[in-house]
């Protein structure tokens, strides 16, 4: 069986930060995954700063940080990490 999880899509939108904020952070109220998806469209090299931020905005509110998949279709043979508790 798998363990729950909550995906978030983000594709280069103005509101992408905001969007894996309310994710991650229902993701930790819930004790749950957070699976995030890269578009295409998704600019290179700013995810680390999004989750970063959110990241630290979870702590900010007392929320333990949830444990974090990246899928990226772009590169689909690259494996990125797992990061947060486990």
């Amino acid at each position: 069986m798998r363990s729950p999880r909550v995906t978030v899509l983000l594709s280069g939108a103005p509101n992408d930060v905001g969007a894996l904020l309310t994710a991650l952070c229902f993701a930790a109220r819930e004790k749950c995954e957070l699976c995030v998806l890269l578009a295409d469209t998704f600019p290179n090299g700013s995810f680390s700063e999004y989750l970063d931020a959110a990241l630290w905005e979870a702590a900010r509110r007392g929320l333990p940080a949830p444990r974090v998949s990246v899928e990226c279709p772009r590169h689909p043979a690259a494996a990125l990490p797992t990061v947060g508790a486990s």
